[in-house]
């Protein structure tokens, strides 16, 4: 994580860095806008000769800027700029170049004896310093300025918004920038192409959805800003302008119904937000209406609605993100500055392209920059809600073993109740089969425990029963289990042990207790004693049978006079010991 961030960082800089070129290089690169005019072409259409009368009539609007943002317009724009004299250096001649790629037409115009010649587009640069293709971003190779300069018209038309920031190169210069494109763009898709690996990955050890429609997000995200960049990933190179359109939106459509169906899995309004889940699913349906309307419509109207769809479902998301911020749900405290960047990149990315914002480095790189951190962010979320969901899941596992204890625990004594008892004797018995090993059994009973409880009341009886189970617990071996059977009779399962080695096991817990001390009352010191029966596992006994027996052994104990333990094969006593 600390990676992606230092990477981010650097593809901040780097796209802040961009306008600082052309000032940075100084001659090498000049906004030939900057003290030129534009003018939008009337219907009826102009030639180079009579936009040039139009520039004389004062048709045209002088601009003071390095570039012009005329948004959303049906029209060419004509712009009339020059070119310094001795604008060259030995790396190639000087080069004309427009950062946008959404240009239907192109078109560059110079002034020549006796009327305009037009200067025929290129793709490729070449010069001492390299070679670089430009694609679909305009580019024209200029012939040497005289020591006056040349005049120049261009004009441009576009299918989306009309950005112009024509610039003048030398191509030492030019390729500098673009070096510096392809670090960014190189920065940028590393940044994503690293978090979708990442998260695919956990989507395939979890199976988690959130992170399917995660990694579908920031991907196709990537690919939204490809084709801003112009980059035509999945479009053929014959495609029409309008195919192209068409794709983008399509683009478009599935990047917003990605971040829309992250958020339902991320927050669970299917299960917590039901009024939120039903806003998502609404607006999934609006998406679904912009690839139709980008097929039938003008591209401005299209435009617009995509517009529309974009903010709609990025207040929605912020919506149902602040719904699930106050509901508690932690996780969303990086949801939510996530989409709060991308919402102020989309902001910015849709004043672009409806011309209410300038055309500089920062509007355009603004919607990039904040995918990146949104992506990084919403990984970061997505890693908290997985730990939170394995807390969630460790404290209710907790819960519940503490539920079983509790259901399988006497909650006076601390011991094995009744339940859990009966439980254990069944798999001890059969281990001892599968073992071919001895099986111990004991049942305990506190002698005349009736009368003390009448003689000094329960709590008094309930000090000498917690009393009696920590003995037990303290003189039976580790492995044996200690149980309340239930009100006055305790049981003991002895693994691993005959008869011989219970009873004298059974005899060792009758004499601690025998020398234990109470005081139910002021100035009075009096004990109790126990009575014990043992029986050992025979061959193919049941659990029943060998509890029959012991309880057996204990009547006889019983009969023989209390404080004593007696073996189910019916021995005399082995002790006696009154109070």
């Amino acid at each position: 994580m600390r990676v992606l961030f230092l990477s981010l960082a650097g593809f901040i800089l780097l796209s802040l860095a961009m306008p600082a070129t052309a000032s940075e290089l100084g001659r090498e690169a000049i906004p030939v806008l900057e003290n030129g005019a534009y003018a939008l072409e009337p219907p009826e259409g102009w030639t180079p000769s009579e936009a040039s009368r139009a520039y004389e009539r004062g048709v045209f609007t002088r601009v003071r800027s390095e570039a012009v943002n005329l948004g959303i317009v049906d029209t060419s724009a004509w712009l009339r700029f020059s070119v310094p004299g001795s604008f060259a250096d030995a790396t190639g001649r000087p080069l004309l170049h427009l950062d946008w790629h959404k240009f239907q037409v192109a078109e560059l115009y110079r002034r020549a004896d006796g009327g305009w010649e037009k200067i025929r587009r290129a793709n490729v640069v070449s010069s001492l310093s390299g070679e670089v293709t430009v694609g679909r971003r305009p580019l024209f190779v200029l012939p040497d300025p005289g020591a006056e300069g040349d005049l120049y018209f261009l004009r441009l038309r576009s299918y989306g918004p009309l950005l112009l920031e024509p610039t003048a190169y030398t191509p030492r210069a030019f390729l500098a920038e673009e070096q510096l494109r392809s670090a960014l763009m190189g920065l940028y898709f590393g940044i994503i192409g690293a978090l979708v690996l990442y998260n695919a990955f956990l989507w395939a050890t979890l199976r988690d959805r959130s992170y399917l429609w995660y990694t579908l997000f920031i991907a196709l995200t990537a690919c939204f800003v490809a084709l801003n960049w112009g980059i035509r990933i999945g479009v053929t190179p014959d495609a029409s302008e309008r195919g192209v359109f068409v794709f983008v939106t399509a683009v478009i459509c599935l990047v917003t119904s990605a971040s829309l169906l992250f958020n339902r899995n991320f927050l669970l309004t299917y299960q917590r937000d039901p009024f939120a889940d039903r806003l998502i699913r609404v607006n999934l349906l609006v998406v679904a209406g912009a690839l139709p309307v980008s097929t039938v419509a003008s591209e401005g109207f299209s435009i617009q609605y995509d517009s529309v769809m974009g903010l709609l479902s990025a207040g929605t998301v912020l919506f149902v993100a602040l719904r699930a911020l106050l509901r508690g749900f932690k996780p969303v405290y990086f949801v939510l500055p996530a989409w709060l960047f991308l919402i102020a990149g989309l902001i910015i990315h849709l004043g672009l392209y409806n011309g209410l914002l300038p055309y500089n480095a920062f509007t355009v790189h603004a919607y990039p920059m904040a995918s990146a951190v949104e992506a990084i962010l919403l990984s970061m979320a997505l890693a908290y809600r997985v730990k939170r969901l394995e807390s969630e899941r460790a404290y209710l596992t907790a819960q519940s073993q503490q539920y079983i204890r509790m259901s399988l625990t006497d909650a006076l004594t601390g011991l094995h109740n009744r339940r859990h008892f009966q439980a254990a004797l069944s798999r001890a018995v059969d281990e001892s089969r599968d073992r071919r090993e001895p099986l111990g059994l004991i049942v305990i009973d506190i002698d005349h425990f009736k009368a003390w409880n009448d003689t000094w009341g329960h709590p008094a009886g309930d000090v000498v029963l917690r009393t009696v189970g920590r003995t037990l617990q303290e003189q039976v071996r580790d492995g044996d289990i200690p149980c309340r059977f239930g009100g006055e009779e305790f049981a003991v399962l002895l693994p691993a042990a005959d008869l011989e080695t219970s009873a004298a096991i059974a005899e060792r817990v009758r004499i601690a207790i025998a020398a234990l001390s109470f005081n139910p009352a002021a100035d009075v010191h009096t004990g109790i004693t126990v009575s014990a029966g043992v029986a050992s596992l025979h061959a193919g006994e049941t659990p029943e049978a060998l509890l029959e027996r012991a309880d057996q052994a204990l009547y006889e104990a019983k009969r023989a006079g209390r404080d004593c333990c007696v073996t189910s094969a019916g021995q005399d006593p082995l002790a006696r010991q009154g109070h």
